[in-house]
This record gives structure tokens, sequence and C-alpha cells, in this order.
């Protein structure tokens, strides 16, 4: 598969960060940072996507990273320390990674792959760590897909439909069942139904999790870019 994300989908990946940031449409396209300000907000966000930066949060948050250089607004350490006065908590940083009909790779055909009910996912997900559960989001999806093993489901994996008709991807493995590709299998069979759908997949990683990362590469998604949240305790 190509490696390159077709031009509408990166129009549609621009779209949705500049609505899901408040920003005027187009600002992703017409400078390489802009900011937009989120009154009585107490989090502020960094988004970078495609080498364009969108940065949000209340004012005092504004004015502490205005003037930092991009390399600096995308580096959570370099961030945090600007907001120091407003005494940030880093809730993390997510790698951005999407897959269009020209970039997904289907997993191998090697593990039964079905769609799913929550009691299917709930029993799939039951021995995964609540950090990994939490990360996945499959609790907030409505279409799932797991992987069995021995007619068990033991990998479980779905989407969310968020808006500009983007298919918001997750996946959780237990732990004893991990390095088997199961959890790839699973995810496999959710990107492959919403890109039926004719939406754009999003795979959405903490940039420790060097495992889920690795899964959507295998799955083709291509990285566009970051996301980091503060919150701010003044």
């Amino acid at each position: 598969m190509s490696s390159s994300l077709r031009p509408a989908t990166l129009h549609v990946v621009e779209r949705l960060w500049e609505e899901r940031m408040r920003a005027q449409d187009g600002a992703l396209s017409a400078s390489e940072v802009s900011f937009v300000e989120w009154p009585r907000f107490t989090a502020a966000v960094i988004v970078d996507i495609g080498g364009s930066v969108l940065v949000a949060g209340p004012a005092e948050a504004i004015g502490c990273l205005h003037g930092l250089p991009r390399h600096e607004l995308v580096d959570a350490r370099a961030a945090e320390s600007a907001l120091v006065d407003l005494r940030p908590l880093l809730i993390g940083q997510a790698l951005l990674g999407y897959a269009d009909e020209s970039t997904f790779t289907p997993a191998p055909a090697v593990h039964v792959v079905r769609r799913a009910d929550r009691g299917a996912v709930e029993w799939a997900i039951a021995h995964c760590e609540p950090e990994d559960r939490d990360e996945s989001g499959l609790s907030e999806m409505s279409t799932w897909f797991v992987a069995e093993d021995e007619g068990v489901p033991v990998a479980a994996a779905g989407y969310e439909s968020w808006p500009r008709s983007v298919a918001h991807c997750g996946v959780a493995v237990g732990a004893e069942h991990r390095g088997r590709g199961l959890g790839r299998a699973a995810a496999s069979g959710a990107v492959e139904h919403a890109l039926r759908e004719h939406t754009v997949a999003q795979w959405r990683s903490r940039d420790t999790n060097a495992a889920s990362t690795r899964v959507g590469e295998r799955l083709g998604f291509v990285r566009m870019g970051t996301q980091t949240a503060f919150e701010l305790r003044t």
C-alpha cells in the first residue's frame, strides 16, 4: 500500500482539528502557528498537524505560549516550562495517525475476527490494565470487533464516529494474549469496516505506548502529528 494519504484525507483531518479546536476554517493551512482563546477553560491544548500548529487555552496560557518557536510548542517539556506560572499538569501527549483506502494494510487472515457486542468486548478486555482500557476508548464506541482464541474473545477493537466523517479507532488486548497479532487482527476488522463506511480512520496513541503505535503503523496509519494537553491549576 502507498504511504501517502490522499489530498482529500488531508483536508478532512485539517478541518476536523480546526473544528475541535474552535479555530477558523483554513487556520491550519494559512499559518504555521495559530492561537485560539478558550475563555474560562482550565486546560491548554497544542495540536501539530502536518507541520502547522494550533494552540488553544485561556488568555493566560496563550500569553505564556505566544512567541515560542514551533519546535518548542510541540515539545511537551518546553511548553510545560513556558506554562510554569499556571502550574500545568501534563495530561499526555498523543501521536496522531490516519489511514484511508490508499494506505490501509489489512492484517493477515490468521485469526478469527468477528463483529461484536458490548458483552464480548467486556469479556475480551476484562484482564487489561485500567489505563489500557481507558486509552482504548472502547467503552465510548458503538462499533466493535473481537479476535478470538479457541472461540473465546481475547482482543477487542472498535471505532467512534467523530465529526467530518472521521472514525476514531481503538484496541485493547489482555496482557497474556499480547505478541500474537490478535490486537492487530481485531483492529484491522474495525478499520476495514470504517473505511467501507466512507470515513477516514484515526489512530491516536500515547507517545509512550510503543505497542499501540506499532499496531497502527502496521495497519498503514500515517503519522500526521501530535496532540498535547495540560491541565492548568491556577
